[in-house]
């Protein structure tokens, strides 16, 4: 490139500033712009102001001051960056610089004309890198910075963390604490960071809020249940990077949802106890395995299901239960066994499937049926003592 003209370096520095009061008007031509705040505006004339001296300084020896197209981003609050976007940057770029080629003329010597224009545009160019490197690394530190949170968020469900530090976090991550969540559980299939990083931007696509963590081999995820989908056909769309999805209950919230956590977790440990199960499942389908693995919530949720229900009935509920069960569900052995007639056990059964929504006819509903009785009868033991 040849020397620049002295002259002409000087007329660029005499114009830096109406070169920046023309960027910036023509700025306020700009819709979005000026529905900006006022800090943020000022922010951006900062930017323009800083740009234009860089530009002076650049274009007497660009190859030597490779550094000046970043300049004008290294001051700018990360409030001020998050209010616009690169799409936005790009255009107030474009029509700072539009105000530089409108001053060409006037700033080139005799004969630079071409050379200036040529460096206007190149210093425009620069800097447009410049700004997609500001955001690129940006978005790079946010995404790491989301990532802890969530694994905190996670990790505080986990330990039952009270809500207020629960609500903090979430606002953090701009996540509604209003809506029904459900918790689900599930082991990577590859790298577990590279599937936390795409279960959020997954669920965007699909128009829902989710969020996730790893804890210990398995990842936790938190989805908002929104929507009329059946939430195995959701986690099974939503998940296709984990195997073993266990689904958990349902919480109100956000902020109560360790419960949720703790139910698909547990299931989660307990799916090689059933190994005919199908996934997604339900962590509640799995309260036997999950309460003969030590979940206490499963052992509360099959005793106040079933055992308590049962013992309250007071019309040999119980008995009837624990002879169908013992005889294999064959009703002829147990109703000899009881004795009673085979339809009054039919009767007892109908009525213990519309309280406990357990059938002692069916072999898996009938192993349920069997770890609530023997749960409920240690538990009733232990109290006695």
């Amino acid at each position: 490139m040849p020397e620049p003209h002295a002259e002409t370096l000087r007329r660029v520095r005499k114009a830096a500033p109406a070169l920046t009061r023309d960027a910036i008007s023509r700025l306020e031509q700009i819709d979005w712009y000026v529905a900006l705040s006022a800090d943020v505006r000022s922010w951006i004339g900062v930017v323009v102001q800083t740009g234009v001296e860089a530009f002076v300084g650049w274009v007497g020896n660009p190859e030597e001051q490779v550094s000046a197209p970043r300049t004008p981003f290294i001051a700018v609050p990360a409030a001020a960056a998050r209010a616009v976007t690169l799409e936005q940057t790009v255009e107030l770029i474009r029509s700072a610089f539009e105000a530089g080629e409108a001053m060409v003329g006037e700033m080139a010597a005799e004969g630079d004309e071409d050379w200036l224009r040529a460096s206007v545009e190149r210093y425009g160019r620069e800097i447009a890198f410049a700004a997609a490197i500001v955001y690129a690394r940006a978005a790079e530190q946010r995404g790491a910075w989301d990532a802890r949170i969530q694994a905190q968020l996670v990790d505080a469900l986990i330990a039952g963390h009270d809500e207020d530090a629960i609500g903090t976090w979430a606002s953090a991550l701009g996540w509604p604490t209003t809506r029904q969540v459900r918790a689900m559980a599930g082991y990577p299939t590859g790298d577990s960071d590279a599937v936390i990083d795409e279960i959020p931007h997954a669920a965007r696509r699909s128009g829902i809020h989710a969020l996730a963590g790893a804890h210990g081999n398995a990842v936790i995820v938190l989805v908002s249940a929104t929507g009329s989908r059946n939430p195995l056909t959701k986690a099974k769309e939503l998940l296709p990077s984990l195997r073993d999805i266990v689904v958990g209950p349902p919480a109100p919230n956000l902020l109560v949802a360790a419960e949720s956590v703790r139910a698909s977790l547990a299931g989660l440990s307990a799916l090689p106890g059933y190994p005919e199960a199908k996934t997604p499942i339900y962590a509640n389908d799995l309260l036997p395995e999950r309460a003969l693995g030590g979940d206490d919530l499963a052992r509360s949720a099959l005793v106040e299901a079933c055992y308590k229900p049962l013992c309250e009935a007071g019309t040999g509920l119980l008995e009837t239960a624990d002879a169908v069960i013992r005889e294999g569900g064959s009703l002829e052995r147990a109703a000899r066994a009881i004795p009673v007639h085979v339809n009054t056990l039919r009767y007892r059964i109908n009525r213990i499937e519309e309280l406990t929504g357990y059938s002692p006819r069916h072999p898996r509903d009938r192993f349920a049926l069997q770890v609530a009785m023997i749960v409920g009868r240690v538990s009733r033991a232990d109290e006695l003592l």
